[in-house]
């Protein structure tokens, strides 16, 4: 019988930056430095920069661990942490190797603990069980469940592609359920957590429909998840039932604001058209520069003038390309919620915000916004005045909020599609069950053993549509879902444990972990 708990976050206050961006690879910086043109990646300079810590089997704040190969055949290595025994604190070779040996050699506990398999981030093609980000985390998972976390080295692309890094995650399953030290309880029985970090997440899910294919028992995961949707109440009042939409009515009730070339709390703006052919137009935002304050209509037009014929900077700033959310059919550039939201950007990031107001259904369907995002980028690119640094190069960042960041991420998939071409099979394309798990060509899991999930749900993660259908498709097939909402929480944030959301999803995993040690 499915399940469904759901908790909501939303009057949780958050840290982290409003700024929604498309992209949400936690390394996308050096994942940009590291990819080469052809799809290969730049490995040796990817494992210098890589900050990584050695295993310890001395406690390291309560936790001891340590590096173990699985499968000599493919150099496959878990690194397993534990709570520090008594004795692991010892002087000598006997604190490193005696805690070890005991630990593999061990019997099944009488008390009941949990297993965390965990697979890192990093696009399939970087970071490892030893980057120092993971190596923390994976101490705190110890802390938090008292209980067991192997990380797992798996296989990583483009030199292992497609189901490299799956056969990997197979092989830690396996080896774990067959280690009497990972086994407790009255029945004797390893109760293993699959979990893990944007692609370690998929890694996760694969892992586990090929143990429910086979009939091994697990609990699923702790990976992040998304749903973003802020005009739901607007777009039920504005639609017909025939898909059509109340066009006036909407362009009524939206509030919307002009372009203000004279500064408004320090930022400027202007409205301005890209492609005369269809309409296209963006409004762009930058700091209030010198002698903006003017008088009379030079105020308006010189600064304007001024900006759109400059050089590129010497100092390097960055180009925010935004798409405004509405589900597609109402709302623009000039809704005052977006444009007070633009305008913040501007402040937060000291750079250039262009927000497209692209054509809206259903006057104009698919693919119309995705082409005028697609022409945005192109416009920004060309333009001298939106270059900087000294490569003379348009520092370009997607970001869209709702059905804006679906466009984003459209956009980015035609601009990049180096990350996925690494990984997967040279003919396959994002329909690909390894990168859409309940996409066109993949199984439904209806009447499999599939185990209960958790999911955290990180609102400023863009990967909206899939992230929620994941969930709902996993109930639509029967099975167990507990969604814990944060809508505020950006990606990864439970690696920052100074967010109040990281205290709280915690408390969420440690009652998951504790519900579900026996079957």
């Amino acid at each position: 019988m499915a399940g469904s708990d759901e908790v909501n976050r939303n009057e949780c206050k958050t840290v982290v930056p409003l700024h929604t961006w498309v992209l949400i690879s936690n390394f996308k910086l050096s994942y940009n430095i590291l990819r080469r043109a052809d799809g290969t990646f730049e490995r040796d300079l990817g494992e210098y920069l890589d900050r990584r810590v050695p295993a310890n089997a001395r406690p390291l704040e309560g936790v001891s661990s340590f590096d173990h190969i699985i499968d000599q055949s493919v150099g496959l290595e878990v690194r397993i942490y534990r709570a520090a025994a008594e004795g692991d604190a010892e002087e000598g070779a006997a604190a490193v190797t005696r805690p070890i040996l005991e630990f593999l050699t061990d019997a099944p506990a009488t008390e009941p603990f949990p297993v965390i398999i965990f697979f890192h981030g990093g696009s399939f093609v970087h970071s490892s069980a030893s980057s120092t980000i993971y190596d923390s985390l994976c101490r705190r998972f110890v802390k938090l469940s008292k209980g067991v976390v192997v990380s797992v080295n798996y296989r990583r692309a483009p030199e292992h592609r497609y189901p490299c890094a799956y056969d990997d995650g197979w092989t830690a399953l396996k080896w774990v359920m067959s280690q009497p030290f990972m086994r407790s309880g009255g029945d004797a029985q390893a109760r293993v957590f699959l979990s893990g970090d944007s692609s370690g997440g998929n890694i996760a899910h694969h892992v586990a429909v090929r143990a429910a294919d086979e009939g091994v028992k697990t609990v699923v995961p702790l990976h992040t998840w998304v749903l973003i949707s802020n005009f739901k109440l607007s777009y039920n009042i504005l639609r017909r039932a025939d898909g059509t939409f109340e066009r006036d009515l909407g362009e009524y009730l939206d509030r919307r604001v002009p372009a203000n070339a004279r500064p408004l709390e320090g930022v400027s703006s202007f409205d301005h058209i890209i492609d005369q052919s269809v309409g296209l137009e963006v409004r762009i935002y930058r700091a209030a520069a010198e002698g903006d304050a003017e008088e009379g209509a030079a105020a308006v037009t010189r600064p304007i003038l001024e900006f759109l014929t400059d050089a590129p900077a010497t100092e390097p700033f960055p180009v925010i390309i935004f798409f405004h959310g509405g589900s597609f059919v109402h709302s623009s550039a000039s809704s005052t919620i977006y444009d007070s939201l633009c305008r913040r950007f501007v402040k937060l990031s000291k750079g250039v915000v262009v927000s497209v107001n692209y054509r809206r259904a259903p006057e104009h369907r698919y693919p119309c916004a995705y082409d005028d995002g697609w022409t945005a980028l192109k416009w920004v690119m060309s333009q001298p005045f939106m270059r900087s640094g000294g490569d003379a190069q348009a520092r370009v960042f997607l970001s869209g909020d709702s059905s804006g960041g679906n466009i984003g991420h459209h956009v980015a998939v035609r601009a990049d599609d180096e990350g996925v071409k690494a990984y997967l099979p040279e003919d396959a394309d994002r329909d690909h069950p390894a990168c859409n798990p309940f996409g066109p060509n993949a199984r439904r899991l209806g009447g499999l053993p599939f185990a209960k999930s958790l999911i955290i749900v990180s609102g400023l993660d863009l990967t909206c549509d899939r992230q929620l259908a994941y969930a709902d498709a996993l109930r639509e097939d029967g099975h167990h879902v507990k969604v814990v909402q944060c809508e505020n929480a950006t990606v990864g944030f439970y690696l920052l444990p100074n967010t109040v959301h990281y205290h709280e999803v915690m408390e969420e995993i440690s009652d998951f972990l504790n519900a579900n040690l026996y079957y």
